[in-house]
């Protein structure tokens, strides 16, 4: 039997659109490979990059929780200071006020009671609580993003 052009051009054509789908539908898969490998590839660099920001959040934290604490114990020794700068400068008064002879001892006795009042008012005010001048401040744990 004899094939005619006409169904040998069906069959040539039949045939190359058969191989047309083919080669489609296998680039058609390849596409959807490398749309998922990159994909993938976003997913993995995404949490890179939140890895890295976590990172440095951690860092950013503990840098600035040391700079508080050194603000908090500079706080802290100006207090101690204010306080040894007014107990000598209290002594010196209260030396000078005993040297004078022209005031009663009585008077001098409750004007220094007085001052001692102050000045343990004074003191508890600003030593109060030193602790809390030192600033301590646990990191959080950043959530997932």
């Amino acid at each position: 039997m004899q094939i005619s052009n006409r169904q040998k051009r069906e069959i040539i054509r039949s045939e190359f659109n058969g191989l047309l789908q083919t080669r489609k539908a296998a680039i058609d898969a390849n596409v959807r490979v490398q749309a998922y490998k990159l994909q993938k590839e976003e997913d993995v660099a995404k949490e890179a990059i939140n890895a890295y920001k976590n990172k440095l959040i951690y860092q950013i934290q503990g840098d600035f929780n040391t700079v508080m604490r050194k603000l908090g114990l500079r706080v802290v020794m100006e207090k101690l200071n204010l306080l040894t700068d007014l107990s000598e400068r209290l002594s010196v008064f209260e030396d000078k006020l005993k040297a004078q002879k022209n005031i009663k001892k009585k008077f001098v006795d409750a004007i220094l009671e007085e001052v001692d009042k102050t000045f343990d008012s004074v003191k508890q005010q600003v030593s109060g609580n030193v602790a809390d001048s030192i600033v301590e401040v646990a990191p959080e744990k950043p959530g997932r993003d």
